[in-house]
């Protein structure tokens, strides 16, 4: 599916405590969950974002957090990518997607940002669709609940192991 070497791994979220662990911060849970299993060379905040080198099967790769929230992301993604000299095809986003059910996996080599406001920032910004993304579901919300109320939810302890998993 990805014929491209991935030298960048994104994790979209929102920074700020108030974030942590919520359905949206999907992303940097994931990163962070990955950084934890991994040798790192190096780390630095940097004004995009928290850049981690990691060594991953003798292969250096950027593991970010972009310190932008999560619908602007666009921007720092963009200047990440130009500064370490990256094409957007050797980046993967991270991402929440509440179209999937809690825990799914659905992984494309491009394609349209399907309604999530991040992607929608990062393909204005590098104007292409040609970078992959790793959707992980978090499930819609329950019937009369409000999407935004959902996806700034925190994600309950239990459910975090199958996200996560």
């Amino acid at each position: 599916m990805l014929n491209t070497q991935i030298k960048m791994i994104v994790g979209l979220g929102n920074p700020g405590k108030e974030y942590v662990n919520t359905r949206h911060n999907l992303g940097f849970m994931v990163i962070d969950n990955f950084i934890s299993k991994c040798k790192i060379i190096e780390s630095q905040k940097t004004k995009p974002g928290l850049v981690v080198k990691v060594s991953v099967s003798n292969t250096t790769t950027l593991i970010v957090k972009p310190s932008s929230f999560i619908n602007d992301s666009g921007p720092n993604i963009r200047a990440l990518i130009k500064n370490n000299h990256i094409q957007p095809e050797e980046t993967i986003v991270v991402l929440d997607d509440l179209n999937l059910e809690l825990g799914s996996l659905r992984l494309r080599a491009s394609g349209s940002s399907g309604g999530h406001n991040g992607l929608k920032s990062i393909i204005s910004s590098l104007q292409t669709m040609n970078f992959p993304r790793l959707r992980i579901g978090i499930g819609a919300p329950p019937i009369g609940n409000n999407q935004v109320d959902h996806v700034l939810g925190k994600i309950p302890e239990t459910n975090r192991e199958i996200v996560l998993s």
